[in-house]
């Protein structure tokens, strides 16, 4: 069973902090964020511990697309019906 993650584990300290604004690290956050889009999605292997790709799953922008639309298609019928 794999779990579905965000491999994030190659950001530096620096990166990684919730706490540094400063605007070249924001700059990089959306650097890397932009190149993360492009790259497959992928999931933790549990018997292994190893990020592997998820090709049926096309890459982080498609699944995020098809999260925005679950969603809304989700609050359209939650206003249609409620």
């Amino acid at each position: 069973m794999a779990k579905h993650s965000t491999n994030t584990d190659g950001l530096k300290y620096t990166e990684a902090s919730t706490d540094n604004s400063m605007k070249d690290n924001r700059e990089n956050l959306e650097k890397i964020g932009k190149d993360l889009m492009k790259k497959p999605v992928s999931a933790v292997n549990s018997e292994t511990g190893l990020y592997e790709p998820m090709e049926e799953r096309g890459t982080y922008k498609d699944a995020l697309c098809e999260l925005a639309q679950r969603l809304s298609e989700e609050r359209r019928f939650r206003h249609k019906y409620m």
